[in-house]
């Protein structure tokens, strides 16, 4: 990579950052909850959402329970070069194998962050 590209690529970058909410989740089986995963980044960060460590073999693709949602590209307000996403994660109807861990992945060239939720069923 030339010098003066390099200087510009590494001076306007940024290592992604992530903010899960809530971080624990407490609910009754066939309840309903949402998480929202706030990730930051420059350039702009890929988000997506791990449901490996969710029991009960989870799939978001083939689930009918789920509706993900995702935001608009806006610019952070603190930092006009950073990019902010918000995505929102929805589940219906959970299910007495669905505890564990649900994660927002967010990763761009700089580098990949992870935030975690903690799902558990009330007795």
């Amino acid at each position: 990579m030339p010098q003066d590209l390099c200087t510009r690529f590494c001076q306007y970058s940024q290592y992604p950052e992530v903010t899960i909410q809530p971080k624990e989740v407490f609910i009754n089986e066939s309840e309903s909850f949402e998480l929202i995963c706030t990730a930051k980044g420059m350039p702009t960060p890929t988000v997506y959402w791990n449901t490996t460590a969710f029991g009960g073999n989870f799939s978001l693709e083939t689930e009918e329970r789920v509706t993900l949602m995702e935001s608009d590209n806006e610019t952070s307000p603190q930092d006009k070069m950073s990019a902010v996403l918000v995505n929102r994660l929805k589940i219906r109807n959970v299910h007495r194998s669905n505890i564990g861990f649900l994660s927002c992945v967010v990763e761009n060239v700089v580098g990949r962050v992870v935030g975690k939720s903690f799902v558990q069923l009330l007795q």
